[in-house]
């Protein structure tokens, strides 16, 4: 989605990044409330899991506010070709 906001409508990367939070949240909301009322949330799991992930997501924004978009784009390329690498041991390391 980051890309997209950046390629396809000229956001800059942090105005990317944010917009794709809103979006995100958003959309956590939503299959939060829909799971909720269906009785199918594991809240052993998802307490724990949510925890970490409004943690990561506050020292996010603040790196990226302290930052800015320079480091952003360093760190996100750099996130996105360990995981580049992590695919490829998966699929040749066997």
């Amino acid at each position: 989605m980051i890309f997209a906001f950046v390629g396809l409508l000229g956001f800059n990367f942090l105005t990317a990044s944010v917009s794709a939070k809103v979006v995100n949240i958003t959309t956590n909301i939503a299959a939060t409330a829909w799971f909720a009322w269906s009785g199918n949330i594991l809240y052993k799991l998802a307490i724990p899991m949510a925890i970490a992930n409004i943690a990561g997501a506050w020292v996010g924004s603040h790196l990226a506010l302290t930052r800015g978009s320079a480091f952003l784009r360093v760190f996100f390329l750099c996130v996105i070709v360990a995981l580049i690498g992590r695919f490829a041991w998966d699929v040749f390391a066997r």
